[in-house]
Formats: structure tokens, C-alpha cells, sequence
């Protein structure tokens, strides 16, 4: 419904009370979310954009031990406890996280992390093992968490939750903004406007 101005002029849409209360109280608890968020995707973002800026070299770091247990025949990959043990305690390295592929008489395990990757080789006869972990720096680990690459589950529900929270955030200031129409009009005017211009420039 419409409800007329002083000068007769159609101007205001009503909105139940209740809805603008809830949607004034979601807008502020979500803005404080956001505004984490925001600043977090906005300072990564920039990184992405300009990855010569921040570019560092990555640190290599080779860790070699002896498994006692060989030789070793793998039926599957999946590994023996012993074996695991020894890829956690001596090669400080969580096969579980990983990649594993047996190739012959050669056992590999690929670790991703963000910022980080491990390539781990054993010899199943003679229990040669050897691990490479590259670390990229802080820079690529913000990259790729920005990105969701190799990242745990955990943090890719956040990113879901953090979409959802930001579709909310949008909403609740959508119903704040309908009472008024003409700073709606303007306001969605601006946007479309803002995007037209951006989609014309790319």
C-alpha cells in the first residue's frame, strides 16, 4: 500500500512494524559480521588483483628418514599403521590430509594446504622416505583461503555462511530502505546505474 504525502504525492509504501524492527535488528548484528568479512575479502581481493606486489619466494624444506619396516608391499593404498606413524612422527607430515598413490615399489603422498604443499616419496624396499614442504608465505596462504583452495571443510562452510550472511545483510537493508521511495528509487537507480557502467568498461 501507498500512502500519500503532504502534497498529495504518492511517496512511502507501508511495511508492518514488526518486519522493519526485526529487519533494523538483523541489519546492525549482520553489519558487524560483514563488516569482518568485507574488509577480509576486500584486502585479499587486492592481493589477487596485483600478485606481482606481494610476491615471495617460496621456502623449501626437505626432511629424509629410514622406515625400519621395509620392504614394504602395499595392496592398497591404504597405508599401514606402522607406516602412518612413521610419515607422522619422523616426516612430520599428516598422511591422512593427503593424496596417496603407489607406483610400483615407490609410495607418494601430496599434501595441500593453504600456502603450504608437502610432497612426501618412500622407497617400499629400502624405506628411503623423503619429504619437501613449500611454503609460499602468508600472502599466498590469505590468496588461497580467499579462494577456498585446499582449504578444511571448516573453513568452506564458513565461506557458505558468509555468502548466506551477506544475502541477509543485503534483504534486511532492502525492507529498511522500501518505506521511503523516493531514497529507494534512488538508491537502486545508483546501483543499476554503477553496474551498467562497469559492465560497459569490462
Amino acid at each position: 500500500m501507498f500512502g500519500p504525502s503532504a502534497d498529495g504525492e504518492v511517496m512511502r509504501i507501508r511495511v508492518k512494524p514488526k518486519l522493519l524492527r526485526y529487519s533494523r535488528l538483523a541489519h546492525i548484528w549482520l553489519s558487524i559480521v560483514m563488516l569482518l568479512v568485507l574488509v577480509f575479502f576486500s584486502i585479499t581481493g587486492i592481493f589477487l588483483n596485483h600478485p606481482d606486489w606481494f610476491e615471495a619466494e617460496p621456502q623449501e624444506t626437505i626432511t629424509r628418514a629410514v622406515f625400519a619396516g621395509s620392504p614394504l608391499e602395499l595392496e592398497s593404498e591404504e597405508l599401514p599403521a606402522e607406516l602412518t606413524a612413521f610419515i607422522r612422527q619422523e616426516l612430520g607430515v599428516e598422511p591422512a590430509d593427503g593424496e596417496i598413490e603407489v607406483d610400483i615399489d615407490l609410495l607418494f603422498v601430496e599434501i595441500k594446504q593453504p600456502g603450504v604443499s608437502t610432497s612426501v616419496e618412500i622407497d617400499l624396499i629400502t624405506g628411503e622416505a623423503e619429504a619437501i614442504t613449500t611454503q609460499r608465505g602468508l600472502i599466498a596462504t590469505l590468496n588461497e583461503l580467499h579462494k577456498g583452495r585446499n582449504a578444511q571443510m571448516l573453513w568452506i562452510w564458513l565461506l557458505d555462511v558468509s555468502a548466506v550472511l551477506v544475502v541477509l545483510f543485503s534483504i534486511s537493508g532492502l525492507i529498511l530502505l522500501i518505506p521511503n521511495r523516493r531514497i529507494a528509487a534512488i538508491t537502486v537507480g545508483s546501483v543499476v546505474g554503477l553496474g551498467l557502467i562497469l559492465v560497459v568498461a569490462l
